[in-house]
C-alpha cells in the first residue's frame, strides 16, 4: 500500500471504533456500522465500478455518508454533489427523507439501517487480519556500557 512517509506503517482500525457522531441522535457509529450500511445500500441500489450516485441528502447525516459517499466507493463507484436539485449525469440517488430525485434508482435515508453487527472478539496478533504482519515488537531498554 502506498503511503506519504514509507517508513510509517498502514494502522489497523478496530471495527468497533467510533467513526462518526450524530449529535441529532446523541450517538455515534462504528467504522462496522457506517460499512455495513454502506454494503447494503451498495446492494439494494444495485451498484457496480460504473454507478455515479447523486448525494441529495445532508451530509451531517451518518446514513447519507454511509449510503452516498461509502457505498458506491465499496463498488468502485464514484460520488457526485449536486448543486441544489441540478439535473445530474448519475445512476442512482441517495435522497433526504422528503427528497425527490430525477435519478432512476434512488434510497431515502430512511430505509439505510446503520445497526451495530454482532460483536466479535479481536483477532490474535499475526492472524489473518492483520494481513499477514505481526503485531508491534515490545520495546526493550538497553542499557549503555560505558567504555
Amino acid at each position: 500500500m502506498w503511503s506519504e512517509n514509507p517508513a510509517f506503517p498502514p494502522t489497523f482500525h478496530d471495527p468497533a471504533d467510533p467513526v462518526l457522531r450524530d449529535p441529532d441522535a446523541d450517538r455515534t457509529y462504528s467504522h462496522a456500522e457506517l460499512l455495513d450500511g454502506a454494503r447494503d445500500a451498495a446492494a439494494t441500489l444495485e451498484l457496480d465500478a460504473d454507478s455515479r450516485v447523486a448525494v441529495r441528502a445532508p451530509l451531517t447525516d451518518p446514513r447519507t455518508v454511509a449510503a452516498g459517499v461509502l457505498a458506491p466507493l465499496l463498488v468502485g463507484g464514484a460520488v457526485a454533489l449536486p448543486e441544489g436539485d441540478a439535473p445530474l449525469d448519475a445512476t442512482a440517488a441517495v435522497v433526504g427523507t422528503d427528497g425527490t430525485a430525477a435519478e432512476e434508482r434512488t434510497l431515502s435515508v430512511d430505509a439505510v439501517s446503520l445497526s451495530a453487527p454482532p460483536a466479535t472478539p479481536p483477532a490474535p496478533r499475526g492472524s489473518p487480519s492483520t494481513r499477514g504482519r505481526p503485531g508491534p515488537r515490545p520495546r526493550t531498554r538497553r542499557r549503555w556500557r560505558g567504555g
